[in-house]
C-alpha cells in the first residue's frame, strides 16, 4: 500500500527504471537524493534491476507488459499538485540486443503510459556504458541515445544527456562493479539532471 503524501505537495519527482537508479547503495548515495534534497523536493525511486522498459510475455494473448518497474508507479501519478517522470534505464534493452531505435520507441510507450496515468512532465535520461553491452550493443546503446535526444516524438520535456561527460562515458572510471555508477559518479548524474529540470 503507497503512504499518501499531502496534496498540497506542489511537486514530486519519481526515479523509474533499472538499478543505476538505486545503485550503488540506495538512499544518501543515490543521483535522485543528491538532485532532490538539496533542493527540498520530494521523490521517490521505484527501479528494478535487469527488466527492460517493455517485454512480451508468453501467453496466449502475446500480450505486451510494461515491466520496468513496480506497479506502484502510477499510484504517485496523483500524490501531489504535479508529478514528474525521470526515466532512468535502458542497460537492460541493449543486452537484450534491442535496436537503438526499439528502446527509444519502448521508453516512449512507457512515458505515454504513465503521462495518461497523471505524470505531468517526463525527462529522459540517456544511457551509460557498461562493461557487459560491447561489440554491436555498444553500438545500440549510442544509437538510442541520438534517438532519445533527438526525441522526434517529443515525450519528454527535457532530457538529462549523460554523453556530454566524457567521465560518465567510460565506464572503467564511473562504475565499481563495470555497470553500476560509484558514488562520484552519482554527483555528476546529479549535477547533470538539476541542470535540466524544468522550471
Amino acid at each position: 500500500m503507497v503512504k499518501a503524501l499531502a496534496r498540497a505537495t506542489p511537486v514530486l519527482y519519481v526515479v523509474a527504471g533499472q538499478s543505476n537508479a538505486v545503485a550503488p547503495a540506495g538512499g544518501a548515495t543515490t543521483f535522485a537524493f543528491k538532485t532532490f534534497d538539496p533542493l527540498g523536493i520530494k521523490y521517490r525511486i521505484r527501479a528494478t534491476g535487469g527488466t527492460p522498459w517493455i517485454s512480451v510475455t508468453s501467453s496466449v494473448l502475446d500480450l505486451m507488459e510494461l515491466a520496468s518497474t513496480p506497479d506502484d508507479v502510477d499510484d504517485y501519478a496523483t500524490q501531489a499538485l504535479e508529478t514528474r517522470l525521470i526515466l532512468c534505464g535502458g542497460s537492460s534493452d541493449v543486452w537484450e540486443n534491442d535496436l537503438g531505435e526499439t528502446v527509444y520507441e519502448n521508453m516512449v510507450t512507457y512515458a505515454e503510459a504513465r503521462r495518461d496515468a497523471g505524470y505531468a512532465k517526463v525527462i529522459a535520461m540517456t544511457i551509460p556504458p557498461n562493461s557487459v553491452n560491447a561489440g554491436l550493443q555498444e553500438n545500440f546503446r549510442q544509437d538510442a541515445n541520438a534517438a532519445i535526444i533527438g526525441d522526434a516524438a517529443g515525450a519528454w520535456n527535457a532530457v538529462a544527456n549523460l554523453t556530454t561527460s566524457v567521465f560518465l562515458e567510460d565506464w572503467e572510471q564511473s562504475t565499481y562493479d563495470g555497470i553500476h555508477w560509484h558514488e562520484e559518479a552519482t554527483d555528476e548524474v546529479a549535477a547533470l539532471l538539476t541542470a535540466v529540470l524544468p522550471p
